[in-house]
């Protein structure tokens, strides 16, 4: 990745507490169809600071999928 590049993730991200949310679906038919689930703000931050990359911001759209914004460490 060049110097200023920035790695942007179209994903679900999950509230971190028990909230209303379309993911909480989504996560149960992935945990069941793929033994896998939707992630919170925390655990994209860890996962991304694993691979040398450090969250920025999410931004939230109209739909259920947010934009995660990272930069390299």
């Amino acid at each position: 990745m060049s110097a200023g590049g920035k790695l942007l993730l179209l994903e679900m991200v999950m509230p971190g507490r028990a909230a209303p949310h379309i993911g909480m679906m989504i996560d149960v038919e992935m945990l069941v169809t793929l033994g896998d689930r939707e992630r919170t703000r925390a655990e994209y931050a860890d996962l991304l600071a694993r691979a040398s990359f450090r969250l920025t911001r999410v931004i939230h759209t109209a739909n259920p999928m947010s934009i995660s914004e990272a930069v390299p460490t």
